[in-house]
């Protein structure tokens, strides 16, 4: 009885694993989408708010570009599953100096 148990937990925690992996691994494209807009928070700043829904900011390869001008870099998205939002971190263009947005 105690091993079908345990047998049980393993099976249960394989799946939260797995499914935790499904979720965070999304494309970022569609990361980038899912978020209704980004707010702007810190470093390089290229607007208070992206959208990326809307169409006036979109990302070809790693580049993120406002009415078809680039403007900056992609460079990841963090998740902070605590707090319930995700991190933008972008980089200038020119020197590399870095960014944050915050999803909303």
């Amino acid at each position: 009885m105690f091993h079908y148990i345990k047998k049980i937990n393993i099976n249960i925690y394989l799946l939260l694993v797995l499914l935790y992996f499904t979720t965070s691994c999304q494309g970022r494209d569609t990361q980038l989408k899912d978020v209704e807009f980004w707010k702007y928070s810190d470093g390089i700043y290229i607007g208070d708010v992206l959208i990326f829904k809307s169409g006036s900011y979109k990302i070809q390869g790693d580049t993120i570009f406002k009415n078809d001008v680039p403007v900056t870099l992609f460079d990841k998205i963090e998740n902070r599953s605590l707090i319930g939002d995700k991190l933008l971190y972008i980089k200038d263009l020119k020197d590399n100096g870095t960014g944050v947005y915050i999803s909303k």
